[in-house]
């Protein structure tokens, strides 16, 4: 592994915190774990001190924001500085998918609600996000 990665985790219900917590530690992947219960927290840090995540994971059903409309958000600048965005939602809906990946996810995961699966998902995630390439300080203009 390519050293301790900045996660960012955009989840408003507290089992499910609890569960990706649970599920970090178990894989013993060395990170470091912020977690924001809506997307106007997570907007309020983010643009004040622009510190950017290795990876976000993304909920797209949080209260005053939802993860849409955050994806629309990060557009311009994760045109400019790249990290990838890995959507976890409950929904399989195929419009959700669609949404999610027209305004740059990087990936889309069901929740599982079998832990061992889940925690598989997340793993592979991580371990795809270590090992690839990616761009620090792109600009595409």
């Amino acid at each position: 592994m390519s050293g301790e990665k900045r996660i960012v985790l955009i989840e408003d219900d507290n089992i499910d915190v609890m569960l990706f917590q649970r599920v970090m530690k178990q894989i013993e992947f060395p990170h470091s774990l912020k977690v924001f219960y809506n997307g106007v927290e997570f907007l309020k840090i983010f643009e004040e001190n622009l510190a950017l995540p290795d990876i976000l994971f993304l909920d797209l059903n949080t209260p005053c924001m939802n993860g849409v409309e955050l994806l629309k958000i990060l557009m311009p600048y994760r045109e400019k500085s790249f990290f990838p965005v890995v959507v976890l939602s409950s929904s399989d809906n195929e419009n959700d998918i669609n949404e999610a990946y027209k305004y740059m996810a990087n990936g889309y995961i069901t929740k599982s609600i079998n832990f061992g699966t889940f925690m598989e998902n997340i793993k592979i995630v991580l371990q795809y996000w270590d090992i690839v390439h990616v761009p620090k300080g792109v600009s595409n203009e």
